[in-house]
């Protein structure tokens, strides 16, 4: 199954300490570091990466050839 633009599969960790994560939040609640999210899947994301790890997806906001 797969997820609708901004939602979060359950159980889905934090990119920055793995500490799991629950629904939408904007900041891990272990950590503190605010979590991006990816546009087309809606995993969370670390901020310095310029592909989505789970999907693929282009996070450098710049348009994608042919698309």
């Amino acid at each position: 199954m797969e997820s609708k633009p901004g939602e979060t599969k359950k159980g889905c960790a934090c990119p920055y300490c793995d500490a799991e994560i629950g629904g939408e939040l904007s900041f891990c609640t272990v950590c503190k570091i605010e979590i991006p999210y990816c546009p087309k899947c809606g995993q969370p994301v670390a901020r310095d990466r310029q592909e989505c790890p789970h999907c693929g997806a282009d996070l450098t906001g710049e348009p994608t050839q042919g698309g």
